[in-house]
């Protein structure tokens, strides 16, 4: 069960690595397209130090410049790292101090040794064991010792040449273990590059993941703990976890202008044995023009060794995906030709359906008109026949009430002209009593039959108007002047001089009214008295009672 849990355990590391490593190279790529940029940041860097050592003439601060120019060059330009460690060498000499011309003597052999200039770097520093050395000096010969001695034991041919130098690493780095800090970082780096030559890998990483999570990101230390770590994990055979690992060393290294590097040719190696061979082959040009940069002849060599293969792979894979756009370009042709060929068979279809479309458009639209005519004419004609019917007979109950009440009228005169009342008969004449009663009468028989036919009228006619100009008639009145005039409209009749007989007032009096309305109106004036004609448009059947 515990071996279990350790096999999960190791399987989610495995795969939140996978995912990390893939926003990493995303992030690779990136600093890969920008690196010109981090190149003028470090030579605008150079040239303040540059300007700086024109500017002094003490010899302290002048070996103090140097220094640093030539500790920013050495992974940078080794041409130029080459000249500043003459020109201290000569200023040592000229101080007349011996640790700096060790000192110096170091760093020629440092720039000799990144340009494979092996015998030439051990010359340099045969001298120097003579010269008086601080601690720190002596580390720094032991660890140029070391380093120059591992490179010629990584590029020896000879199992036995290898063997003797990798005795000699060994030494200088016990040598270097010795005059180190146990809780420093170069300790920590020394003692991890140790444990990873004995193939102790687990505890390489034990000793080196504490001291990499406290070095700044983007600096040439996290550069070197990354690339230990990931040289550890390829040795426990964790591909993930040191492509991970050689990812951060990689960007690391670029965003700190370090031209003399190793982890990116080796992250392309990985890729490539993983099938990315494109990205592989990009980190790979990236990783040649940097050597070629820096003048490191040896990386120059090594990348050109693995170069080949890598470029091959990529070439094949171009082939391969060229042979592929051709047969989709040919099959896109084809399809194309085809598509071609039907749209214009479309185009010939539709062109006719669109002619039959137009036609059966316009004879609905016909038929559609001819029906709205008809139904206007049917509901007129309805609407008509209503009215009609509904005034016969409202016309026909008038005239024989009228004739009766004419009767009784003619009566009552006769009696007064008979019985010798001619004072009465007089008065009755002249009085307008009688008229005025049998119009009330007619009018209100007119407003009922006008609400029996169209019995939302007013609503509707004060919907017509604006708010604050609503009709109401008054209390016991069902239309008045100005409600008939349009309920005489509404019937078809539209003539002032009709209407004016009709509620017996002038023509004059019955324009104003008309004017006055259409001024009230809520819509507009010249459609007024047409949106009256379609109150009621749908007559009801049932208005008889």
């Amino acid at each position: 069960m515990p071996i279990l849990c350790i096999s999960i355990l190791v399987n989610m590391h495995a795969l939140r690595a996978v995912a990390s490593t893939d926003s990493l190279l995303r992030v690779l790529d990136t600093v890969i397209i920008h690196r010109t940029h981090y190149q003028q940041k470090k030579e605008a860097r150079l040239a303040i130090m540059q300007q700086q050592m024109h500017s002094t003439t003490s010899a302290i601060e002048q070996d103090q410049i140097l220094t640093r120019l030539f500790e920013a060059y050495l992974p940078y330009n080794t041409d130029s790292a080459y000249q500043y460690a003459i020109r201290k060498e000569q200023l040592a000499h000229k101080m007349n101090q011996p640790d700096k011309v060790a000192e110096s003597q170091i760093n020629l052999a440092a720039v000799l040794c990144i340009t494979g200039n092996y015998k030439e770097a051990l010359e340099k520093l045969q001298p120097v064991r003579s010269l008086p050395m601080t601690d720190t000096l002596l580390q720094y010969y032991y660890h140029q010792a070391r380093t120059i001695y591992g490179a010629m034991a990584d590029y020896t041919s000879l199992p036995e040449m290898r063997r003797h130098y990798m005795q000699l690493t060994d030494c200088y780095r016990d040598s270097i273990l010795t005059l180190t800090n146990a809780g420093s970082l170069d300790a920590a780096i020394v003692k991890g590059d140790q444990l990873i030559v004995q193939r102790k890998y687990a505890e390489a990483l034990s000793l080196l993941k504490p001291v990499f999570d406290t070095i700044a990101h983007g600096s040439h230390n996290q550069a070197i703990v990354a690339y230990m770590m990931a040289e550890a994990h390829v040795g426990m055979n964790h591909r993930d976890e040191a492509l991970y690992h050689l990812t951060i060393s990689a960007i690391a290294d670029i965003r700190a202008t370090v031209k003399e590097y190793i982890s990116l040719w080796q992250l392309a190696t990985l890729l490539h044995q993983q099938g990315d061979t494109k990205r592989a082959h990009q980190y790979l040009q990236c990783s040649l023009d940097d050597a070629a940069f820096s003048k490191a002849r040896l990386r120059t060599l090594k990348i050109s060794e693995i170069y080949p293969i890598i470029d091959k792979a990529y070439q094949a894979q171009l082939n391969q995906q060229h042979r592929r756009v051709v047969t989709l370009l040919l099959v896109v042709s084809v399809l194309t030709i085809l598509l071609i060929v039907a749209v214009v068979l479309v185009w010939r279809q539709l062109r006719k359906t669109s002619t039959i479309r137009t036609q059966l458009i316009e004879a609905n639209q016909q038929l559609q008109q001819a029906n709205d005519s008809l139904r206007h004419t049917n509901l007129a004609l309805s609407e008509a026949g209503i009215i009609k019917e509904n005034y016969i007979a409202r016309y026909m109950d008038l005239c024989s009430v009228y004739i009766e009440k004419l009767d009784t009228y003619r009566r009552s005169l006769n009696k007064l002209a008979v019985t010798g009342k001619t004072h009465e008969l007089m008065q009755t004449l002249k009085s307008t009593t009688h008229i005025d009663d049998e119009l009330r009468e007619f009018y209100a028989s007119f407003d009922d039959s006008f609400l029996r036919l169209f019995p939302t009228f007013v609503t509707d006619f004060n919907n017509l108007l604006v708010d604050t100009e609503r009709v109401t008639p008054k209390p016991g009145e069902q239309l008045n002047t100005e409600l008939r005039i349009y309920a005489l409209i509404r019937l078809g009749i539209s003539d002032s001089e009709k209407i004016a007989r009709f509620l017996r007032y002038s023509v004059t009096t019955i324009y104003n009214y008309r004017t006055k309305t259409r001024n009230k109106a809520a819509v507009a004036r010249a459609d007024f008295e047409k949106m009256v004609m379609l109150i009621g448009a749908e007559m009801p059947t049932n208005i008889h009672s």
